[in-house]
């Protein structure tokens, strides 16, 4: 889910399963700033990624959860855009106030660590809201040099620290956090996909990868095709949010495609929702869907945990450039083929 959205940031929350006896924790919330009639819900806890839609009543909600170790919930709203993440233990009653419309005014009680998250999330609004990616990872950093002792260094490390292109300074940040404060039930998966995106696999050229193709027959897509390849990888939910198709038809109606090759790859769960998410385009770039979406080994190779994900390659597949923005992927490609 993710900076962690949707799919890719259940990386975060499947690595708070695990074992213990099982409790009760009571989430209220109130919601305003926006006209919304329902909230999503997405946590982990028994040991699987739990997913809740809860009604609002006169802008307010209540549920109750079962935990056997602490765990981090998201909200999101019906349009799947993310607003609030909590900390929540077995045993708490906490008390949510999300302002849609000002972030910054919203209000988390009953657990400590999540007051203090939402707190340092208000203070540090600036820098965090920049999109500046080495401003939030700095205010990042400050605060797990200054609190080695803190679960929040944990969770802030996880959710807000831009690891793209840093995956080595989150690794070393991760491993100052103490013992106590990053629990091995918490980090296990972010650490595996620190490491996944450190392995020299990443590098590993792309020559080859075979897809379900939109009209339903298999397809391969060959690097040497071309002088350059864009891989474009999304799910429904991430591609509508950045609006992945406009931009990729610009880059498509720019380039000959004897120059660049682009192929937009779903790593939905099901080709349903793939083709529901593309059936409006007028693609005359390639769209394909694969088997195991991200489990892949056509996909899982190449080291991709987050969605969007863009790789350009050269003619013999070497990797040129790897990230999450289409801004940058535009400059990247521009300055190939210009």
């Amino acid at each position: 889910m993710r900076k962690i959205e949707y799919l890719f940031s259940l990386v975060m929350l499947l690595v708070l399963c695990a074992c213990g006896d099982t409790s009760k924790a009571t989430i209220e919330g109130k919601i305003t700033g926006a006209d919304i009639t329902e909230v999503r819900v997405i946590y982990c806890a028994d040991d699987k990624v739990n997913y809740l839609t809860e009604s609002l009543k006169k802008g307010k909600f209540e549920f109750e959860i079962k935990l056997k170790e602490p765990a981090v919930i998201e909200f999101y709203t019906p349009e799947k855009l993310f607003f609030g993440r909590i900390y929540v233990e077995a045993g708490d009653n906490i008390e949510c106030k999300f302002n849609l419309a000002e972030p910054n005014k919203s209000e988390v009680t009953g657990n400590e660590v999540s007051e203090r998250w939402i707190k340092f999330l208000r203070g540090n609004s600036a820098g965090i809201d920049s999109g500046d990616s080495k401003e939030i990872n700095a205010v990042v950093a400050q605060y797990i040099n200054n609190n080695k002792a803190d679960v929040l260094s944990t969770l802030l490390l996880m959710s807000q620290y831009i690891t793209m292109e840093n995956s080595v300074e989150a690794m070393k940040l991760l491993s100052s956090i103490a013992p106590e404060a990053r629990p091995q039930s918490l980090v296990a998966g972010y650490e595996a996909m620190l490491e996944r995106e450190n392995n020299v696999k990443t590098n590993d050229n792309v020559h080859f990868i075979s897809y379900f193709s939109r009209n339903d027959t298999t397809a391969t897509l060959s690097s040497r095709n071309a002088s350059y390849t864009l891989l474009a990888f999304s799910d429904d939910f991430s591609r509508n949010k950045d609006n992945i198709a406009m931009r990729l038809k610009e880059l498509s109606e720019k380039y000959d495609k004897n120059r660049l090759q682009i192929l937009e790859i779903s790593l939905d769960s099901d080709t349903v929702l793939w083709k529901k998410s593309i059936k409006k385009d007028s693609a005359d770039w390639q769209q394909g869907w694969v088997v195991g979406a991200a489990a892949s080994p056509y996909i899982e190779r190449l080291g991709i945990y987050r969605l969007p994900f863009y790789i350009v390659a050269d003619s013999t597949g070497r990797q040129l450039y790897r990230g999450a923005s289409i801004k940058d992927i535009e400059t990247e490609v521009t300055k190939q083929l210009n």
